[in-house]
């Protein structure tokens, strides 16, 4: 029987999915139902202090960062709510609400 090797350390590194949502950009935390909205001059601000682009970032690093510049997540709608719960954390995905696993990708949500 075949096992899957665990991540190193036993933790899942967790991407970030991005989705433009008008002015603003959402960032939903792959393996979570958690999500930051940014402008694009705060992502832009990120991405100079960490060096890399947004979606290469896990949430550890993204809270970090957005930690030491004083940026805030901007509170999201009702709509980019659901969009984060109805999304697939690992592609992105928006699926139907009663949905087990992805449409797109197969993974259990």
């Amino acid at each position: 029987m075949l096992h899957a090797r665990r991540p190193l350390g036993g933790r899942v590194a967790r991407r970030l999915l991005r989705l433009s949502i008008g002015s603003a950009l959402l960032y939903m935390i792959a393996g979570t139902d958690k999500a930051v909205k940014l402008t694009h001059d705060d992502a832009q601000s990120i991405e100079s202090e960490a060096g890399k682009h947004i979606t290469d970032m896990d949430e550890n690093e993204l809270v970090e960062t957005m930690r030491r510049l004083g940026i805030k997540s901007i509170v999201l709608t009702d709509e980019e709510q659901m969009t984060v719960l109805f999304s697939c954390p690992y592609c992105g995905h928006r699926n139907e609400q009663d949905a087990r696993k992805c449409e797109k990708c197969g993974a259990s949500i």
